[in-house]
């Protein structure tokens, strides 16, 4: 395929297809998404959490 065709074909598909994101409802007023407070770990369960990625999901690479 030639370079010109294939930027030909670029342009037509993105002429069809916006390139925006459509968002199904907005976020809540002073917040960042759902109602759920942000995420929060201790050391130690970062520690226990990285403990069981190696001894569990990935044994090989101990």
């Amino acid at each position: 395929m030639a370079w010109e065709e294939w930027e030909q074909i670029k342009t037509g598909t993105a002429t069809r297809h916006g390139a925006g994101t459509r968002l199904n409802q907005l976020a809540p007023a002073g917040g960042s998404g759902g109602g759920a407070p942000d995420l929060v770990s201790s050391p130690a369960q970062k520690q226990a959490a990285a403990k069981a990625i190696e001894e569990r999901l990935d044994p090989k690479n101990r």
